[in-house]
């Protein structure tokens, strides 16, 4: 599972349990249940007064500081345990706490098994005590990665929900180390929903997003809450302010932003596929986003989706033996990008290209053959003998259909000597 990066507001429990929470998918885009408390005593009599948090995001690091003011109104002497919650296995970097401007040592505890439904799983804690009527200030600052986002996400509202998803952007993380921090994007936040653990509501919250070298206000694709924002151009800071506040999964802020433009990530890419600087999972990566999908065979590819077609297969790119690829996925994406550069070169009359291409596929496919063969006879059960039979014959038609392509072109003597 993926550790999504994000950050979190302070929350409460006594008595040594954790809070517990399930999780959606992507529970900050998505949703998500709250925290409780847990154990015998499910409340506690400190509340937030307030808190400042200020957000620095940037393409290596997303860095927050923020200052909280609890109080104890109750008649009686409160001992509890704070503590910061990180999202899954997500370390919080560099993590310091001071409480009325002494430093405080946090430790690091484990809530239960990690797992696909489990939101929070290392807290960084620390004890505090309050007297009848006391407040305390407690400020803390740590740093995360953000995360790599594969697509730049915008509000999904109404009718327009189901078209929210379709902004691809070049994924950073397979491509060359000098350039995953100059294209694609990223996606980050905080979560105010755990901070509903105090008591009563959060009387007031100010959150500032501040801009800056990798992180322009320009770039951002989306906010979330996408309005309430107050935009300050000579500090170059937005500013979110909340009042008696029981926060939710609905309250978390998220954002989504750009590392570069869209013309300057293609051309960046593009000129690293043209040096040969691209493996295949980058490779693949850039089909996606230029468009190209994997029913596309029949469809005439794009000269940059060629590009990165001929790339992927030989006799430009590197030769596969099907056998060597790790599941049936891989081997029928490779069958897919030799088909249609094949196809291509060969319905446009490149006799010079079809040919050394054919004999590449040829070699795929003959391969291919004998992965099938070897499935077939592995397999116990007969529904799958017949797929794979059915498989095996349709793998002996393009062979055919490549030898008498061969046979009948004269250019196929000559590419083969």
């Amino acid at each position: 599972m993926r550790a999504c990066a994000l950050l979190f507001a302070v929350v409460v429990f006594l008595a040594a349990p954790f809070c517990l929470a399930d999780m959606a998918p992507n529970p900050l885009l998505t949703g998500g249940t709250n925290l409780a408390l847990r154990g015998e005593a499910k409340t506690t009599p400190v509340t937030m007064l307030w808190e400042e948090v200020d957000l620095r995001p940037s393409v290596a690091q997303n860095a927050v500081k923020a200052v909280f003011l609890l109080k104890n109104p109750s008649e009686l002497p409160v001992e509890l345990e704070v503590g910061f919650p990180s999202y899954f296995q997500m370390p919080l970097q560099d993590f310091t706490v001071e409480v009325d401007g002494s430093k405080s040592a946090g430790e690091v505890k484990k809530d239960g098994p990690a797992g696909p439904k489990k939101m929070f799983t290392y807290w960084m804690c620390w004890p505090m005590k309050f007297a009848p009527g006391q407040e305390h200030k407690v400020t803390v600052s740590y740093w995360v990665a953000p995360e790599m986002a594969k697509f730049v996400r915008r509000p999904a509202t109404g009718k327009d929900r189901a078209a929210t998803m379709n902004e691809p952007v070049i994924l950073a993380g397979n491509l060359p180390e000098d350039l995953r921090d100059q294209v694609g994007a990223r996606e980050s936040g905080y979560v105010l929903r755990t901070g509903a653990g105090w008591a009563g509501t959060i009387g007031k919250a100010t959150i500032r997003l501040h801009y800056g070298p990798g992180f322009a206000k320009e770039s951002v694709a989306w906010m979330q809450p996408e309005k309430m924002w107050k935009f300050n151009e000579a500090e170059k800071v937005d500013t979110l302010m909340l009042e008696n506040l029981k926060p939710t999964a609905t309250d978390d802020i998220s954002y989504s932003w750009r590392v570069g433009t869209v013309e300057n990530d293609k051309k960046l890419v593009m000129t690293a596929l043209k040096a040969g600087k691209l493996s295949p999972p980058a490779l693949k990566d850039l089909l996606i986003y230029l468009g190209w999908t994997f029913y596309a065979v029949k469809s005439k590819p794009t000269a940059e989706q060629l590009e990165v077609l001929t790339s992927l297969v030989a006799p430009v790119g590197p030769g596969f033996d099907p056998s060597q690829l790790a599941d049936i996925t891989s081997y029928m994406f490779y069958h897919k990008v030799y088909q249609q550069v094949w196809q291509f070169y060969r319905d446009g009359g490149q006799t010079d290209k079809a040919v050394p291409t054919a004999q590449a596929f040829q070699s795929f496919l003959q391969g291919l053959a004998k992965v099938k063969q070897a499935e077939a006879e592995k397999s116990q059960a007969e529904a799958d003998k017949k797929i794979l039979s059915k498989q095996t014959e349709d793998v002996q038609k393009e062979l055919a259909e490549l030898d008498e392509f061969l046979k009948n072109n004269p250019a196929a003597s000559t590419a083969k000597q």
